[in-house]
């Protein structure tokens, strides 16, 4: 299974973060869900913010991914961490899949009880590639040989804005 979250910062410094409606209902998360069958990681991070939001999103940076096993149906697991740019700002959450959704402050998600260890470390690794003026962009290509889309991701140091 493929998995993405998306970490949605505005220009007051909020992170965009939801509660779902079913399963964890207890622990602010960041947006996301799976990927579609030949969907791209960025978008389907943009359309899962957008379902569960109604924000509207840009491409920013990947940030990270985790790996684990044995997870749903037996499949070990892909998740893809993502930053994106709020291109609107007005929340209407989707009430099939999320009990709340809001914007938080990025410090107040850091020191919230109801947020998990890993999705702290995401936050704080959004942050130290700002500091330190990191991207990871994405390129797309047609394989020479096999004659495929595919897309690679690599890491480059921005000009300080």
């Amino acid at each position: 299974m493929v998995g993405v979250g998306a970490v949605v910062v505005n220009d007051k410094s909020e992170l965009l973060v939801v509660r779902e409606r079913y399963g964890f209902t207890n622990w602010w998360k960041l947006p996301g869900g799976y990927v579609e069958p030949a969907e791209n990681i960025v978008d389907a991070a943009i359309r899962e913010v957008y379902e569960e939001t109604h924000i509207s999103t840009e491409f920013h940076s990947m940030l990270t991914m985790t790996q684990a096993h044995e997870r749903m149906f037996g499949c070990s697991d892909l998740y893809f961490i993502v930053s994106l740019i709020p291109t609107s700002t007005d929340i209407e959450k989707c009430d099939r899949e999320i009990s709340e959704c809001q914007w938080m402050k990025i410090d107040e998600y850091l020191d919230h009880d109801s947020v998990t260890e890993l999705n702290k470390f995401f936050i704080k690794t959004y942050l130290n590639y700002k500091s330190n003026c990191i991207t990871i962009n994405c390129k797309h290509g047609i394989h020479s040989l096999l004659k495929k889309a595919y897309t690679v991701h690599y890491a480059t140091k921005i000009d300080e804005k």
